[in-house]
């Protein structure tokens, strides 16, 4: 029986994933949590086959997760489930570390089957996820300039967008908000936008970030 772990913020939607993963009798959800360090000490204890990372709140906090899960146990498999199949970040995210990626919209036989993909370390790429990043390689489609940012600046940039102010974000990378403050004016300068308007309008244009998409605190760091 393969062990996983569940990571969900909203905890009714996370008892939900437990129940639809455990419908397969092969797979036993050994701990379910939000974005916490509580998550990160239970992939160290339990040591399970796979996760299952819901990460449809916020992609800043997302992106921290998915590193600190992948630093604390390089060798379990990851999946990512999104509600949206076209986010430009998915690229960044598989090479932080995600082995597979699914849509909400799969059916639970596509996500059992996920799950025991990413447990051998194999990719498992939904369809329409799959689709989308293929179409995003192609040269008549128009390169976002966020892909310009390193991975630290894309979660500070996403922190940003979602409304963080520079002393949480500090405190979330552990650094010092100087240090925040230099990586806010370098994106800035990357991006050639000069407020945090600015920064929001273009990830509005580039599907970066939807306009109903909600906030989500963490006590992760």
């Amino acid at each position: 029986m393969l062990r996983v772990i569940v990571v969900e913020e909203s905890v009714l939607m996370r008892q939900a994933l437990v129940r639809l993963i455990e419908e397969s009798l092969k797979l036993k959800v050994v701990h379910e949590g939000g974005y916490d360090a509580a998550t990160i000490r239970s992939l160290q204890v339990m040591q399970p086959s796979a996760v299952v990372l819901s990460f449809n709140k916020s992609l800043s906090l997302a992106i921290r997760m998915i590193d600190r899960l992948h630093k604390s146990c390089p060798d379990v498999g990851i999946l990512g489930l999104a509600n949206r199949s076209n986010h430009p970040a998915f690229s960044r995210l598989i090479e932080l570390g995600l082995t597979g990626l699914i849509s909400t919209r799969c059916e639970a036989r596509q996500l059992h089957e996920s799950i025991f993909k990413v447990a051998r370390r194999e990719h498992a790429i939904s369809p329409d996820i799959a689709e989308f990043l293929a179409l995003s390689l192609l040269p008549s489609q128009a390169a976002s300039p966020f892909e310009v940012l390193t991975t630290r600046e894309m979660e500070v940039a996403m922190s940003l967008i979602e409304g963080r102010r520079m002393p949480a974000i500090a405190k979330q990378l552990s650094v010092s908000p100087k240090t925040v403050a230099t990586y806010k004016y370098r994106i800035y300068d990357k991006l050639s936008v000069d407020t945090e308007v600015a920064l929001l309008k273009l990830a509005l244009q580039f599907g970066v970030v939807e306009l109903d998409q909600p906030q989500m605190q963490s006590t992760l760091f």
